[in-house]
């Protein structure tokens, strides 16, 4: 699952009215609304993203929660930009699942743009995330991307 979010609410606005723009620290739907406050902290969520990001000291990120399986817990979205994670398609979106060590991922979509939405459709058990496409020939527009285990 590479996108989370595509029909009704825009992941990156509500992201950035919530101020959850973050750097990961260093390591040592419409009708499903993310919340900066069911949000992972940033040290807990942060160790999964660095390991995603690979190191790179120059991305930030995105963050957004919400229950895309329906389990009743929170995953992360998180879309991640910076110079060397960045393409002319766009940037990296990755999903998050809690588990006992923190968070693991469970998706990454290599390219996409904003806004990052969830669907109200679902393939998998999972919701649907629509992003927007664009670049590389292909006519500005969104897509919806569903989960393939």
């Amino acid at each position: 699952m590479s996108s989370l979010r595509i029909l009704s609410f825009a992941v990156m606005p509500l992201l950035a009215a919530c101020g959850r723009v973050s750097q990961p620290p260093e390591l040592g739907a419409a009708d499903a609304p993310f919340t900066a406050a069911s949000a992972p902290a940033a040290h807990v969520l942060g160790p999964a993203i660095r390991e995603a990001l690979g190191d790179d000291s120059e991305a930030r990120y995105f963050d957004a929660a919400v229950d895309l399986d329906g389990d009743g817990k929170q995953e992360v979205v998180v879309y991640a930009a910076g110079p060397t994670v960045c393409g002319t398609g766009g940037c990296p979106v990755y999903v998050f699942t809690p588990s006992a060590e923190g968070y693991r991922p469970v998706g990454r979509i290599s390219v996409a743009r904003p806004p990052v939405r969830v669907s109200p459709r679902s393939a998998h058990g999972w919701r649907n995330l629509i992003v927007g496409v664009a670049g590389g020939g292909i006519s500005a527009g969104s897509a919806e991307l569903e989960f393939d285990g």
